[in-house]
């Protein structure tokens, strides 16, 4: 009696302090359980609707009555709602929007879509943003058990919310945070009796996509596609990369997971050119290199994963220099020539940054033909007679062209998992697969280091070459913020471009710091195995495949 008058007089900041420390997972669970238990003590009620998740199509409606009819409670407890999600595939889509649209403060957001789902209204989800929300995941279950024609003939497909979601405005602050950072969007796979069923009756189930075109929009969109940190897309027997990886999609991208489609070599080819931040990649049951795969095809993958960043500067290389080119072409036909500048001419450009800054190759020699201010002989004899003839010093040859330090490769993780309905591989197979990546990966390492080494020689021996960088986090050689005028790669012929900045050799190698050279983690472990095993190495459960430790699995699993 002593114990529960004691429990009773605590103060509600205490039992505040305890909920705190509950995974969201729990939260709602674990505060109704304590509000019965302590029917008579001051616990919070704000924790019982931080997050909430629904399964069936009367909790819907009873949390509808409590939260839309509860006049001014129901307003305030509808504005504590900060995570929502419906896991059941029974529910009155028209009564789910109207509860969503009176919960204004929503931080994630789960939906199912099941077969009562019309991609009306899930664009009536979608149409009005959300300046708060930072996760959004769809799961989608489209299939039926009889065959039907109405989508089809209707075109009733949900291509459309894509290209809604692409018009939210940017919530992004000064410092890049804030907006949209995680999207997921997964098909479920058919159930196995759906497909022994529609294999005897000979029809197709429903498809969620008809086009990937929006993908494509919503990459590149300067809002949502610019903020997005995580993706998940996962569409099953479906092709997608060309439509994921154009220019400039969701370049601030650290976590990728297509399970589920069709990945060959190609396709990852082309995501690991487009996505130069990339971390964790996912490509669960997509068949890459599993069984069956072409022979030393780990050890290509590893090669491509190492070695990507060349094929990515080199795209770069081409777009800048076809913008140099198209200016020079411009300012011949408006009679612009680079002439010796006169005591009555200005020069129209004089670049500051010397030559001597450039950076060295690995391993050169110090020896150079240029005397210390960088000029040859011949630039020296040229030089003088103008001076002496004119007064007036010569100017910089002026650009022709840039070359592109290609930056290593940001991937620490891996996961390739085989399907369901493939034989999982063994430990042995494991460790030959794991093998052969890592030798891929140091042949591509050696590769990279290789090119760099040329790249400098050339552009240290070619005055009109300059050899800049990408300016990004994990391969910036300064702080663009303090970098001089001289130093940031811009405005130099009339052209911005944007990203790069002058290379100094020891600089950019110090940037890398003395990991990168590591090989990923690679994971074939199921996702079905995640609720049933710790998260360290060598730990395993059954017949399931164990997690490596810090595997994108895992990571994808606490997004």
């Amino acid at each position: 009696m002593i114990l529960g008058a004691t429990i009773t007089a605590l103060p509600p900041e205490l039992f505040s302090a305890v909920l705190d420390h509950v995974y969201l997972s729990d939260l709602q669970a674990t505060s109704l359980a304590l509000t019965r238990a302590l029917p008579h003590s001051p616990v919070p009620m704000y924790h019982l609707f931080l997050s909430i998740t629904l399964r069936t199509r009367k909790q819907v409606v009873s949390l509808m009555r409590r939260l839309v009819f509860g006049k001014e409670k129901g307003k305030e407890e509808a504005s504590w709602v900060k995570h929502f999600a419906f896991r059941g595939w029974d529910v009155d889509p028209d009564v789910l929007n109207n509860l969503l649209n009176h919960l204004p403060n929503l931080l994630s957001l789960h939906i199912n879509a099941g077969t009562l789902f019309a991609p009306e209204h899930l664009d009536d989800m979608i149409r009005a943003p959300r300046p708060l929300l930072e996760h959004l995941s769809l799961a989608f279950r489209p299939y039926v058990e009889r065959a039907t024609y109405y989508q089809f003939l209707k075109g009733a497909y949900f291509d459309g919310f894509l290209e809604l979601l692409a018009q939210w405005p940017s919530q992004s602050d000064s410092e890049g945070s804030g907006g949209l950072r995680s999207l997921s969007i997964i098909q479920e796979p058919p159930p196995r009796h759906l497909n022994s069923l529609a294999t005897h009756t000979s029809f197709a189930q429903p498809m969620v996509f008809f086009s990937f075109k929006p993908i494509s929009i919503l990459a590149r969109s300067l809002s949502v596609g610019k903020s997005i940190r995580q993706l998940r897309l996962r569409i099953p027997s479906r092709l997608y990369s060309r439509e994921l990886s154009v220019i400039s999609a969701f370049p601030g991208l650290t976590f990728l997971d297509v399970s589920t489609s069709v990945m060959g070599e190609s396709e990852l080819k082309e995501l690991l050119i487009v996505f130069r931040g990339l971390q964790h990649l996912v490509v669960d049951a997509t068949g890459l290199c599993g069984y069956g795969g072409v022979r030393n095809g780990w050890r290509d993958v590893g090669r491509m994963c190492a070695s990507s960043g060349i094929e990515r500067a080199r795209a770069k290389e081409r777009s800048v220099n076809q913008q140099i080119l198209r200016r020079r072409q411009q300012e011949q036909a408006e009679g612009i020539t680079d002439v010796l500048p006169t005591a009555n001419v200005s020069v129209i450009h004089q670049k500051t940054t010397s030559r001597s800054s450039r950076p060295r190759a690995f391993g050169s020699s110090n020896i150079s033909i240029r005397d210390a201010s960088g000029a040859s002989n011949d630039q020296r004899l040229s030089f003088g007679l103008s001076s002496s003839l004119t007064s007036t010093p010569a100017p910089t040859p002026t650009r022709t062209g840039i070359r592109i330090l290609p930056p290593p490769s940001t991937l620490r993780t891996l996961c390739a998992a085989t399907g369901p309905d493939e034989p999982q591989p063994t430990s042995e197979s494991q460790t030959e697969w794991i093998e052969e990546f890592e030798e891929g990966w140091k042949e591509g390492i050696d590769r990279l280091k290789e090119h760099w080494n040329r790249l400098t020689i050339f552009t240290r021996n070619a005055s009109t070459i300059d050899l800049v960088i990408y300016n990004d986090d994990h391969v910036t050689t300064m702080d663009p913020t303090d970098a001089s005028p001289a130093t940031l790669v811009e405005d130099v012929d009339g052209i911005v471009m944007a990203g790069l900045v002058d290379a100094e050799g020891s600089r950019f190698q110090d940037a890398l710091g003395v990991d990168w050279e590591r090989p990923p983690v690679i994971c074939f472990g199921s996702e079905s195995s995640l609720q049933q095993q710790c998260y360290s190495e060598g730990t395993s459960f059954g017949t399931f495949i164990a997690h490596r430790a810090g595997c994108g699995h895992v990571v994808g699993h606490e997004l």
